[in-house]
């Protein structure tokens, strides 16, 4: 029986993180494919960690949470900034101010359904945390560094990024151990 939970666990998870990508290619182009490259890394991380065992949201939920604050306030940082027209235009593309902010929104909006989901121990929103921690925190320091070092100054959204980082990364150790101990012998 566990077997196939998992299976369907899985086949979720896989789906989700499909139409997830599709989506964010639909609305707003190639210059979302580190993201959802993104995407794939972290349904494999969580494949590798998390569907096997039973969740434990001890010392993962409060690191999810700030996540989810600071990637909030990152969004802000990125709008008011400029970030919706400075990234696309690097890739000749353009987005609108409210393009930006539906995409966004949404993005915080799965991520704040899978914190109840993770406080409640469901396996499946683990994924949405791997996504924040990876992408969400490492992957946009990095690539706001990047971005700036390239940029010869600030590039938009890259005070928060900052700060997204070694959140993204506490997170992202704090999933890795619940992943061993869930496979210890």
């Amino acid at each position: 029986m566990a077997f196939r939970e998992n299976t369907m666990q899985i086949a979720l998870g896989l789906l989700l993180t499909v139409v997830a990508i599709n989506l964010n290619q639909l609305f707003m182009g190639s210059a979302v494919k580190g993201l959802n490259f993104g995407l794939l890394v972290s349904f494999f991380a969580w494949v590798v960690s998390s569907p096997f065992a039973r969740p434990r949201r001890r010392g993962i939920f409060p690191l999810y949470i700030a996540a989810i604050i600071v990637q909030a306030f990152h969004f802000l940082e990125e709008y008011v900034t400029g970030f919706y027209t400075a990234f696309p235009g690097l890739f000749g593309a353009g987005w609108t101010s409210s393009q930006f902010i539906t995409f966004n929104l949404v993005w915080l909006l799965v991520f704040i359904v899978a914190a109840i989901g993770v406080r409640k121990n469901i396996k499946l929103a683990l994924l949405a945390a791997w996504f924040l921690g990876l992408v969400g925190g490492i992957g946009n320091g990095l690539l706001h560094v990047f971005l700036s070092l390239r940029a010869g100054g600030y590039f938009p959204g890259t005070l928060t990024a900052v700060l997204a980082f070694p959140v993204g990364i506490a997170l992202v150790v704090a999933l890795v151990r619940k992943s061993k101990k869930n496979y210890e012998f």
